[in-house]
């Protein structure tokens, strides 16, 4: 009897551990985690979210195959954004945004323009189009405006103006002039009309 008494203060106690045990793993920076998978990688495509203590979103977060992808953002308690990330296809960051508590630009590093290439190829033969997707971050309270064209001479012809919004946008372009050929991209961002990135892409197609 005394040992079957023991059995079940151990099996109250061990409860108990795991139930403090759960409750502080998601208390824990006074926060907690929306569509948490047991194992990320296990997800194909996932959003991660966490909260502050008033359930308002401090960050959220889109995992590919168990790597950050896209767009990763911070929130201040206010509601205000705080940072803005984004991630190539390799997980990897490569742009980042850091606003003022009242949501205005402070500073940006990196390149903000990612690109998924259909048939990523140096040459090409006579009307044989080049094809590819532009990636851009989701930076809030500004707009993404994408030109894309060629140099030729001294000057740039635009050939297409793009207004990002939440798709990801698909060119196809074909070159019938033989030689090497000077492709642009040009990636601008704007808050509040004023541009706070202007970033370019040079692609150097060689047509046979």
């Amino acid at each position: 009897m005394k040992r079957k008494k023991n059995r079940l203060t151990i099996a109250m106690m061990l409860i108990t551990f795991l139930i403090n045990l759960f409750s502080c793993t998601f208390s824990s920076n006074d926060q907690k985690n929306e569509e948490l998978p047991l194992n990320i990688e296990s997800k194909v495509d996932t959003t991660i979210r966490s909260y502050y203590s008033d359930g308002s979103v401090k960050s959220e977060a889109r995992y590919v195959n168990g790597k950050k992808f896209g767009t990763t953002l911070t929130y201040y308690p206010n509601g205000e954004p705080n940072s803005c990330y984004f991630y190539n296809a390799d997980g990897k960051l490569i742009y980042k945004v850091n606003f003022n508590e009242d949501g205005s630009y402070n500073f940006s590093e990196g390149k903000p323009t990612f690109f998924l290439f259909i048939n990523q190829s140096d040459t090409l033969l006579k009307g044989e189009p080049i094809k590819f997707s532009v990636l851009t971050p989701k930076v809030p309270k500004s707009n993404v405006k994408l030109f894309i064209g060629e140099k030729r001479e001294d000057s740039l012809a635009v050939q297409s103006e793009y207004i990002v919004r939440n798709n990801i946008p698909f060119f196809s372009y074909s070159f019938e002039e033989p030689g090497e050929h000077n492709f642009f991209i040009v990636t601008i961002i704007r808050q509040d009309g004023i541009i706070i990135e202007n970033d370019t892409t040079w692609l150097k197609p060689y047509v046979l």
